[in-house]
Order: C-alpha cells, then sequence, then structure tokens
C-alpha cells in the first residue's frame, strides 16, 4: 500500500524531471535567439528577451517550491545547475 509520502514523493519526482526537460527547451530557445537577433529589428528582440525574463522568473518561483517541498520531505534540495546558467 502507498503511504501519502510516497505519492508525494513519485509527484515530486515528476515535477522535477518536467522541470529539468523545461529548462533544456528554454535554453534552445535562447540560442536560437542569436539567429533571430539577426533576422529581425532590435526591438522585435527586445521583446523576446523581456518574455524570456519573464518565463526565467517563474522557473525560479518553481525551482523554489520543488526545493521547499523537498525541504519538508526531509531529502534536501535539489540543484538545477542548467537554470543557474539560463
Amino acid at each position: 500500500m502507498h503511504t501519502e509520502r510516497e505519492d508525494h514523493e513519485k509527484k515530486l519526482s515528476l515535477e522535477k524531471d518536467t522541470f529539468f526537460v523545461e529548462i533544456e527547451s528554454y535554453l534552445k530557445e535562447i540560442d536560437g535567439l542569436k539567429d533571430f537577433g539577426s533576422r529581425y529589428l532590435a526591438k522585435d528582440v527586445n521583446e523576446k528577451i523581456i518574455g524570456y525574463n519573464d518565463r526565467l522568473n517563474e522557473m525560479i518561483a518553481k525551482r523554489d517550491k520543488i526545493n521547499k517541498d523537498e525541504d519538508d520531505l526531509g531529502t534536501g534540495s535539489s540543484e538545477f545547475p542548467r537554470l543557474v546558467e539560463a
């Protein structure tokens, strides 16, 4: 029989895995901005950058939530080195 803690740990693990994929996708989009920048006006590039900053702030909040959930479980906080790169 699964305990509530086991269910929470599985959910958190899935959330972390999904978050790692999200970070990688974000970094690829940022790399693509180099090509975008050479094809479009600075105004368009600036709008993209603003959107990326908003998304980065959302991911930082998500990281903080995951770390809090891990701390609540007593498993210690995960590191997200690729998020730091972003």
